[in-house]
């Protein structure tokens, strides 16, 4: 006999018997109201609140979840030995109501939603262990998957796909108190468990995880083999998580860092980077002549400005930043000693002179620049 036809026989159920909306009545076959089924030398758990059906209607399975179950007598009339006379025979039937979760049409992928509804009088089927998998759509044969649980109707242990869980953004829900951090701790506690013996797995991959209540810093949590760094915002005693140098120069970690507004600072600092990192790629000497123009440069945007007051903050800036790296501090505290602002003219110019900025511009620029440019080389 077909192994699929004996299959088919054993886990029917019932057929369809009501359609309201997306709620289906389903009429229990009277042979098929025990607890459990035998096949094949596996006991199946029957049907029953919160498990899942199949409704096969022509190729195409409907699957439903069991909301509840009732008990409706069913009245038979059998004929006695007496000539045209009844006896009226009361047998309970059992009907299951079965709300639409989705569907399997080809390629054993489960789609949520409702394409089709069945029909009255389609049969019904005890959902399988791998359809069961299909319907929480949890393994992939194909992947590497870790094994975190089981479910509570079916008592069939749930696989989760490394690919599909882990390589993207996860949200736990729930109450206070409802397990969120144990079920984010025993998801990563299962793929460092399933890769503890595979090398490449720990070099190429890096976990950081934010701990704001210390939920996780035990010996044992998630896995021994981590690093706990005890981060202190009040004061300089904390941990420091180490940073590279070219975490640092990341034009998207960086901003992050240091709160910068996205319309303003953070293209400012992109620009920076980008200096910063073409600098880095130069000799000494080519750095230090790169460096120079640009100071040059920007003291020169400044002198040409028309803005007094901008212009002066400007330059105040330029002496508290240079002071930092300048080896005659002297010569960058007195960078505004032998200029002064003409307000009717709108222009510097050389102090106690009477020559203009804008008239002999190289002048000027070419005194101030040049001793601003060996103050810090």
């Amino acid at each position: 006999m077909d192994s699929r036809f004996v299959q088919d026989t054993v886990l029917r159920v019932g057929d369809v018997s009501g359609i309201e909306g997306r709620t289906i009545y389903v009429r229990v076959d009277k042979k098929k109201n025990s607890s459990d089924l035998l096949f094949e030398g596996k006991v199946i758990k029957n049907v029953s609140a919160g498990s899942f059906v199949e409704i096969r209607k022509g190729f195409l399975s409907i699957f439903g979840k069991v909301d509840g179950e009732t008990l409706t007598e069913d009245t038979h009339f059998l004929r006695t030995s007496e000539e045209n006379k009844y006896e009226e025979l009361i047998k309970n039937r059992r009907f299951l109501t079965v709300s639409l979760v989705g569907y399997i049409e080809s390629g054993d992928r489960f789609i949520g939603g409702v394409k089709e509804l069945p029909l009255i009088g389609n049969e019904v089927f005890i959902v399988t262990e791998e359809k069961i998998h299909s319907i929480y759509n949890l393994k992939n044969k194909s992947a590497q998957h870790i094994r975190i649980a089981k479910t509570d109707i079916e008592d069939i242990p749930i696989d989760l796909p490394v690919d599909g869980i882990f390589n993207s953004h996860i949200a736990i829900f729930g109450n206070t108190g409802s397990g969120k951090s144990n079920t984010l701790a025993a998801l990563y506690q299962g793929l460092f468990k399933e890769n503890s013996g595979k090398k490449n797995f720990f070099k190429n991959c890096k976990f950081l995880i934010f701990d704001f209540n210390g939920e996780y810093t035990g010996d044992d949590c998630i896995s021994k083999d981590k690093k706990v760094y005890n981060l202190k915002t009040q004061d300089d005693t904390g941990d420091k998580i180490p940073l590279s140098l070219d975490g640092m120069f990341d034009e998207e970690i960086l901003p992050i860092l240091v709160e910068a507004t996205e319309k303003t600072q953070k293209p400012f600092i992109k620009r920076t980077l980008d200096l910063a990192k073409a600098g880095l790629k130069m000799s000494n000497k080519e750095f230090t002549d790169y460096l120079g123009n640009i100071v040059k440069t920007r003291v020169q945007e400044v002198l040409e400005m028309a803005n007094k007051d901008v212009a002066y903050k400007l330059l105040d800036y330029l002496v508290v930043v240079f002071s930092e790296i300048a080896i005659d501090q002297d010569k960058i505290k007195s960078l505004r000693d032998d200029i002064e602002f003409h307000g009717k003219s709108e222009t510097f110019k050389k102090r106690g002179a009477e020559i203009y900025y804008n008239s002999t511009p190289a002048e000027i620029k070419k005194q101030i620049c040049s001793r601003l440019q060996r103050a810090y080389i």
